[in-house]
């Protein structure tokens, strides 16, 4: 399935299905369709995320993701953590003008662990700077894995304030 813009989804996130591949991505892209087009009828924001880097999902890709959300016009999801195992740097995060919603949280670039940021090896100096360059007014929640890491988190983003 290619979006009109000529982007095209990676044929390697087909788990389970690499015979019908096609046919799972174009339920997919329908099913996000309709879904885009009940939001847009209820006046809501509709934000697809960026998935982390596990074979069969799709939309782990950024460009890829924005291509999509462009198609059916709804919103991004930025998770950090994400898109930092998938190889985008901080520089890189907010070049997309449809970001909605933020999830931080920090890893060391191996797999998608949610520790508290600070933690592992993601630039956030440089992460809020392209925020702030970007102009970004969404959603920024931390969303890691337990309380002691959202305190750390919170500690750590008042200390870079």
């Amino acid at each position: 399935m290619e979006c009109r813009s000529g982007c095209g989804t990676s044929r390697k996130h087909a788990y389970y299905g690499e015979k019908i591949a096609d046919t799972i991505l174009k339920y997919n892209l329908e099913s996000l369709v309709e879904c885009a087009n009940y939001a847009h009828d209820l006046g809501i924001c509709m934000c697809v995320e960026n998935m982390p880097l596990i074979e069969g999902l799709l939309y782990q890709d950024l460009n890829e993701l924005n291509c999509l959300i462009e198609e059916i016009e709804a919103y991004m999801t930025l998770d950090v953590g994400h898109a930092h195992n998938s190889g985008f740097s901080s520089s890189q995060m907010f070049d997309y003008p449809l970001i909605k919603h933020v999830h931080l949280s920090d890893n060391d670039g191996t797999f998608d662990q949610h520790n508290a940021l600070g933690t592992g090896n993601i630039d956030f100096d440089s992460l809020f700077k392209n925020m702030a360059e970007a102009h970004y007014d969404g959603i920024v929640m931390v969303e890691v894995k337990d309380p002691q890491d959202l305190i750390q988190s919170i500690n750590y983003i008042e200390k870079m304030v």
